[in-house]
């Protein structure tokens, strides 16, 4: 049985296959879709947490080249020593930094077309640093592609 549909002005011939990819589709990602936004998510939390672990680590030996350079003028160190206990526990982590490592989650989803979610999703790496927003993601099975489109919070 063919039937033709009119979108957008276009001819489209309507079959029972195409009916039927079409379901599928739909099916398909709302099984896996949501398995594939919380992968992506948490990619997204450990990339940002490993960019900012590298970051404080250059913090700190900022904060020890001044303190060195400081100590070699005769200068007083006080304030680097203070800048050091405000930004780094006694072993050297990093404060505004989760040791637990980063977090991530999606809120909710559901598919919008076949192989598209739109998703609430958001991480923290630390007690102050993360954020959430609404985004799209296209699950392409092998491949998903994240889009974020709100900014729903940022901590």
């Amino acid at each position: 049985m063919k039937k033709e549909l009119r979108i957008l002005g276009m001819r489209v011939a309507v079959t029972r296959t195409r009916v039927a990819l079409f379901v599928a589709g739909y099916i398909v990602t709302g099984l896996h879709g949501p398995f594939a936004a919380r992968d992506k998510m948490d990619q997204v939390a450990e990339s940002i947490y490993a960019n900012a672990i590298a970051s404080a680590k250059q913090r700190r030996i900022q904060i020890q080249r001044l303190r060195s350079e400081s100590i070699a003028k005769g200068e007083d160190a006080a304030w680097v020593d203070e800048a050091m206990d405000q930004s780094f526990e006694e072993d050297g982590f990093p404060k505004h930094i989760s040791r637990r490592g980063p977090s991530s989650s999606v809120s909710w989803c559901f598919p919008v077309l076949p192989f598209v979610l739109l998703a609430s999703d958001g991480y923290t790496i630390g007690p102050l640093w993360g954020a959430g927003q609404v985004s799209v993601y296209v699950d392409l099975i092998f491949v998903t592609i994240r889009i974020p489109l709100i900014p729903t919070w940022v901590s």
